[in-house]
This record gives structure tokens, C-alpha cells and sequence, in this order.
């Protein structure tokens, strides 16, 4: 007989319950240690219920939760010391709440079978740092530690052969001189950089304080070479660069940068430095033929770019792929679009960054600017475009604009004439857009008809939109749901 329990938050109810059912139920249950692996406590729990768990549970191997937040009563507190006690034969460790001092003695005594500890401070408590070696410095089975609103030796061993590294922070916490920097980070990676596969670091770096004008890594960066994953939240622009500098990470692997600049709203950007490292925009294989799919999100908070290969056996159209989020490179910007730094953003679209390797481009956001400089530069560093995306918050300013700067005789500024076909390569366009209702028809066939006479047909033209279909039939379109 087996049960697992480990996905249910009331696992433990669920087992006393079941020896309740009948006499010969409860003589099985009580006959197999290892039905009683999952124990956890918080202010609630009756202290009986754990004892009786643990007992029952003989040597098994134990799941533990342990919630330390405020009144937790005398004899609570005792029984999750026992619980504490039984770090011989832990497999995993989460200790959360606001008092994690109560848990200090367990920390003192060997953890041979631990694969899993989780450290989580309450949002607003004050940091806890722990100084002493954990367990004694014996975890050799440990895999995967979580750290939120606490600190450890970042010498310590307890960092060494971890698959799974995630150290969090809230911005109401006062870290004073116990956040670590990069370098710090560094060391903290080196002694799991041969195995690491997850990296999550939120708001736990200190800032850079240094104006770097490059993201070349540095020689001695730290490598990675197994990892699969990371979350980068919550730095400030310059730290993020230094974080790239010291730490080399493959442009293979899906990087999540969540809300950089987030706390330092008023940020203005150099514009000599890219936004984002070059090596997540182009393939690592040198192929011919461009791979890859940008999303280009510019709105109120900021600007958010998306990148990602091409998937010709998705389920579904072209135009609505979107891999899930440990599936692809992206970065969230969170900037005043003040005019400082709509010029940074356009420095950096029309070829800062490069987009040479970009196949499907989706251009999204009310904020954009409207200009035909904008879009003439932006489709000059997209040469390469197959597939082009006009999302919902384009607005009819955007697509005069638009369309202007691809006719085959259209001008990339008022000033001066576009002596290129932009977007040669360009088959297949959809518009999300329901301001496309708004362009004239026959402006629109007309420069279709022309960039067609000049070798540049436009094969599929698409248009999600509610009831267009006589405007989708009079510009050759159609209408997708």
C-alpha cells in the first residue's frame, strides 16, 4: 500500500484521518513509517498531532514546514523544537515567519539527507543574518536552498554542488551592509557553478555604483555551464551590467529580467551603453537565415523586449506564439518615458542592439513614438524581417508612419528620402491593431501594389479585428480570431 501526499497542504489531516476510518485501516497505516514523512507546523497546530506524526514516522526520511510567525504559544514552541531535532533525517526544511531566531539550535547538528531548505523572513521583518556554519557544515545532499530576507557566510559551504540557488529580498527590508555585490555573488557561484541549473535573485544584490560602458564579460567571470534557468529582479540598471560582466551565462539559456530600475524611477540612461548584452539577439550558431522572434513593448512603465526562436510545429498561428516564460529571453525596463529616454530607447532599436537575426518582429505599445525616423531606423536594424506583427496598441498615427517609411519611394524622415526598400525580405503581415479601420484602403493596396511591382510582395495579410471583413476584402486580408 502506498498513499502520496506531499502535494496537499493538509497532508498531515488527511493521515490521521484515515486512521479513523477503521481498525483495520488504521493497522496499515500505523504499519508504514513511511506515510508519515510530511510533518509541518504553525500557530494552529495541535502539538498532540505532531508528536503523533513524528512517532509514527520512525526513521523515515521527513518532509518539514515549520511557520514561526507571531503568537506562537510556549508549548508550540516546543514541540517545533522537537521537530528541529530531527535533522538527521530531514529531506527537506522550510522554516518561514517572522522569528526564525527560534530555529538557530536545529541549524547547529548535521543534516546528512537534507536535499531541500527553504530560510523565509516575512516580508517586512528585519534581515536575519546567521553567521554560524549551518548544520555543522554537513549537508552533503543538499540541492536546492532558498533564501528570502536572510543572509549567510557567502564563503560557506552550504553553497557547494547546488542545483537550484534563490535569494530573494522585499524593498521594506533594511539591509544595511549585509546585501551582497557582485563580487560577493561571485564567490557565492563559484562554489556551485559546476552544477547550478536555477538561479532566482531578487533585489538581493547591491548596487554597482559604477557606470560601466560595456557588458563584455570579464575573463575571469564565473561560468555556469549547466544552467537551465534564471530570474534577474529588481536591479538597477548598472548592477544588471555588472552582473553580466562578472557571471557568464550562455545566450542559450532563458534569462527572465524582471522590473530593472524599478526603485530608481527617475533613472536616465547614458546613451553610449546598449540596454540589454548583444548575444541574446543573435543566433549562437551563425546561421544564414534569421531565427529569431522580438517582441517590443514600449508603454507607461517603460519598455519590455521578448526574444525567442522560432517554433514552425506550435499549435498555434504564427502571430499568437508565445513560449512560456522559462522558454525565452526577456527584459522589463522600468523608466519614465520622459524625452531623455524615448531617445536611449531609439538609440537602441535603430542599432544599438542588434536586430539582424530577428525573422518575426511584434511591435506593441500606445507609447511608442510616432515619427517616421522611429520606424524608418527601427526597420533598417530589422532588415532581415520575414514576419511583421502591428499590435493592438498601435494607433493610426503609428501606422501612417508605418506604412509611409515602406513604400518602395517612402522617406525615412521629412528631410531626407529612403534610398532602401525596407523590410525586403517581408511576407506575411497581421494587424492586432483595430485602428487599421482607420487607414484608407486604397493607400494601403496602393503601397502593398508597389512594394509587390519591386520585388517585395507581401504574401498574407491578416487582421484580428471584430466585423472587418468588408475592410479586410477591400485591402486583399484576412480576418483571423
Amino acid at each position: 500500500m502506498s498513499l502520496c501526499t506531499k502535494d496537499f497542504a493538509d497532508a498531515d489531516d488527511r493521515m490521521l484521518t484515515l486512521t479513523h476510518v477503521c481498525q483495520q485501516w488504521r493497522q496499515v497505516a500505523l504499519s508504514f513509517p513511511h506515510l508519515w514523512f510530511k510533518v509541518r507546523s504553525n500557530k494552529t497546530t495541535d502539538p498532540d498531532k505532531v508528536r503523533a506524526i513524528l512517532e509514527r514516522s520512525k526513521s523515515t526520511l521527513l518532509d518539514v514546514e515549520v511557520n514561526l510567525g507571531e503568537s506562537v504559544s510556549g508549548q508550540l514552541v516546543e514541540v517545533v523544537r522537537q521537530v528541529l531535532d530531527q535533522t538527521s533525517r530531514m529531506r527537506t526544511l522550510v522554516i518561514q515567519g517572522d522569528d526564525i531566531e527560534l530555529a538557530r539550535p536545529s541549524f547547529d547538528t548535521p543534516a546528512p539527507f537534507l536535499e531541500e531548505l527553504a530560510l523565509i523572513n516575512d516580508w517586512e521583518a528585519p534581515i536575519v543574518a546567521i553567521d554560524d556554519e549551518l548544520f555543522d557544515e554537513e549537508t552533503p545532499s543538499l540541492r536546492e536552498l532558498v533564501l528570502h530576507g536572510c543572509v549567510l557566510r557567502w564563503d560557506s559551504p552550504i553553497f557547494s554542488g547546488l542545483t537550484r540557488l534563490s535569494l530573494f529580498s522585499s524593498p521594506f527590508s533594511d539591509f544595511g551592509a549585509l546585501k551582497p555585490d557582485v563580487r560577493e555573488l561571485s564567490i557565492v557561484l563559484h562554489s556551485c557553478g559546476n552544477t547550478l541549473e536555477r538561479l532566482e535573485l531578487c533585489n538581493f544584490l547591491e548596487s554597482s555604483g559604477l557606470w560601466d560602458r560595456s557588458w563584455d564579460t570579464l575573463s575571469n567571470a564565473v561560468k555556469l555551464p549547466r544552467l537551465k534557468f534564471a530570474i534577474l529582479s529588481e536591479f538597477d540598471f548598472f548592477t544588471l551590467v555588472s552582473f553580466f560582466k562578472h557571471v557568464n551565462i550562455s545566450p542559450a539559456v532563458p534569462i527572465n529580467v524582471w522590473n530593472v530600475d524599478i526603485n530608481n524611477p527617475r533613472m536616465v540612461l547614458p546613451s553610449p551603453i546598449p540596454l540589454l548584452p548583444s548575444q541574446f539577439f543573435i543566433s549562437p550558431d551563425a546561421s544564414p537565415a534569421p531565427s529569431k522572434c522580438l517582441q517590443l513593448i514600449v508603454h507607461t512603465m517603460g519598455i519590455d523586449f521578448h526574444v525567442y526562436e522560432q517554433n514552425p510545429n506550435a499549435k498555434v498561428p504564427w502571430y499568437r506564439y508565445m513560449p512560456s516564460d522559462e522558454d525565452h529571453f526577456f527584459a522589463t525596463f522600468c523608466w519614465p518615458l520622459d524625452e531623455d529616454n524615448i531617445q536611449v530607447i531609439t538609440q537602441n532599436v535603430h542599432g544599438n542592439i542588434p536586430f539582424s537575426d530577428i525573422h518575426t518582429l511584434e511591435v506593441e505599445g500606445g507609447y511608442l513614438p510616432a515619427e517616421r525616423s522611429f520606424w524608418d531606423g527601427l526597420f533598417r536594424n530589422t532588415a532581415r524581417v520575414h514576419n511583421l506583427i502591428l499590435g493592438t496598441g498601435i494607433a493610426k498615427k503609428h501606422l501612417l508612419s508605418v506604412f509611409h517609411v515602406l513604400a518602395p519611394d517612402g522617406h525615412g524622415s521629412s528631410q531626407k528620402a529612403s534610398t532602401t526598400l525596407l523590410l525586403p525580405h517581408l511576407t506575411r503581415l497581421h494587424f492586432a491593431t483595430p485602428h487599421i479601420q482607420e487607414m484608407d484602403p486604397e493607400l494601403v493596396t496602393s503601397i502593398l501594389k508597389r512594394r509587390k511591382q519591386a520585388g517585395a510582395k507581401v504574401e498574407t495579410i491578416t487582421i484580428h479585428a471584430q466585423e472587418v471583413q468588408g475592410y479586410a476584402d477591400a485591402m486583399g486580408a484576412t480576418v483571423v480570431q
